[in-house]
């Protein structure tokens, strides 16, 4: 899918969004089906939940359960670029290259690695592993929503000036985050986890995902 109709798709899902959010909370709930009964209406991340679910972007981890506090894996995040990508579930055979001898055929997760990776939007964390199950970082989410990004042709620049000095931890961004940081702070895609951090080693939650996930693709979808 080239970069025109993918904003198109794009487009089309947050107009959809856009919609349900017109409408009050319980007829929202009603219209795109929500089922999670673990997701209350004053749950923070529920509107976030409730689009992403919609798009078909993420699932939950039953047919009446989010766990919206449980850690969003390394696995899911690709899944739910290819899902936002491609609007469908992966096939289950990927015959393209895939180097991790943690990530076997007979993963779940398999397709969705083996996309990422030959779109070089992941890297493994070392010694061929790829680490599916390991809990995703705020600082790996970061780069992996960059590097899904300039997949996709995505201006990703930063202004020269724009500095996250206000954040006392900016020190413990890793190096080969440093970027991707400052592309997702500076567009407001993952904000401080307070007014003077930006915890880039906390894990991150399923409910933070979805808003993170929400608000990239509202990024995606009108970047020039």
């Amino acid at each position: 899918m080239n970069r025109s109709n993918i904003k198109r798709a794009i487009v089309g899902l947050l107009l959809l969004g856009a919609i349900l959010f017109t409408l009050p909370l319980s007829a929202t709930a009603n219209a795109s089906s929500f089922p999670f009964t673990d997701v209350p209406q004053n749950h923070w991340a529920r509107s976030y939940i409730q689009s992403v679910h919609a798009d078909g972007i993420m699932t939950g981890t039953t047919a009446t359960n989010f766990e919206p506090g449980t850690y969003f894996s390394r696995a899911m995040a690709v899944t739910t670029l290819f899902r936002a990508h491609h609007g469908r579930i992966a096939n289950a055979n990927d015959s393209r290259i895939n180097p991790f001898t943690d990530v076997t055929t007979n993963n779940w997760f398999a397709p969705y690695v083996t996309w990422a990776y030959n779109n070089d939007i992941v890297d493994g964390v070392g010694n061929n592993r790829f680490a599916p199950l390991d809990n995703l970082t705020r600082e790996q989410f970061a780069v992996i929503l960059y590097r899904f990004a300039e997949s996709e042709d995505v201006n990703v620049s930063v202004p020269a000036t724009f500095n996250l000095n206000q954040f006392t931890d900016r020190g413990q961004i890793s190096s080969w985050a440093n970027a991707a940081m400052r592309f997702v702070n500076y567009n407001e895609i993952l904000q401080g986890a307070t007014a003077t951090t930006l915890n880039p080693g906390g894990r991150t939650t399923r409910a933070q995902s979805a808003a993170l996930l929400y608000r990239f693709l509202n990024f995606t979808a009108y970047a020039a």
